[in-house]
């Protein structure tokens, strides 16, 4: 009875969190058509990635080396900083019949919606109460952060479901010695933001760190991504 009750618990939970995510983000819009309140959104992330595409379409190439219609001619990876191989701007490839503005503002809809939920289920896996799951996963929503460059700087922030699918990966490795999970959202995290990655990394080695020392492990012994016997 108790499970049948927690788990209808947990969907209202989920529901709450979307409703919460759905009024912020008509929070940021305030009335407008976009979902973005600063004007790199347009100048940048919309610009970048409606060339991305279109550049795809002409050369069938998901990776070109050459950008010629930006500054002259550019080397196309100084623009990977904006998203170039970013996996949301590849997706937006498949759907030309989607403006990349359009496909940004819904990406961003999802992602201020899913990814609270995201880590509320990675806090639910570590064994905490649902009630401070939703707590936490209400104040990762509620975040300056998180909220602020969903909309605006979005190569700080689409990296985030990964960040937190790496920490699942980060758990599973050290539980079941398996690590296809991890090694698959680094390497996500990596071609989403490669400015980020650095930070992103160390916080997953942080997590792993404290994860074994919360099973009894001490300092020298703690497991982590690139020493399977500890470190000496």
């Amino acid at each position: 009875m108790k499970k049948f009750i927690d788990k209808h618990i947990v969907l209202i939970h989920y529901i709450l969190l979307i409703i919460m995510g759905l009024i912020m983000a008509w929070y940021i819009a305030r009335g407008n058509y976009a979902l973005s309140v600063d004007g790199d959104f347009f100048e940048q992330n919309i610009a970048f990635r409606h060339y991305f595409r279109e550049l795809f379409y002409d050369t069938k190439n998901f990776f070109p080396n050459l950008a010629l219609h930006i500054g002259g001619g550019q080397n196309i990876y100084y623009f990977a900083y904006y998203g170039l191989f970013n996996p949301f701007t590849i997706l937006s490839y498949f759907f030309p019949f989607i403006s990349a503005g359009a496909f940004l503002m819904i990406l961003g809809i999802l992602n201020i919606t899913l990814t609270p939920i995201l880590f509320y289920n990675f806090l639910k896996k570590n064994n905490y109460s649902i009630s401070h799951c939703f707590i936490g996963a209400l104040f990762f929503l509620s975040s300056d952060s998180f909220i602020a460059h969903n909309f605006r700087h979005i190569m700080f922030i689409h990296y985030m479901p990964f960040l937190i699918m790496g920490l699942f990966g980060a758990k599973k490795y050290l539980d079941e010695n398996k690590s296809f999970l991890l090694i698959l959202s680094v390497f996500l995290i990596i071609i989403t933001s490669y400015f980020f990655s650095t930070p992103a990394i160390i916080c997953l080695c942080l997590y792993a760190l404290y994860y074994d020392m919360k099973k009894g492990k001490n300092f020298k012994s703690c497991s982590c991504f690139f020493y399977e016997n500890g470190i000496e």
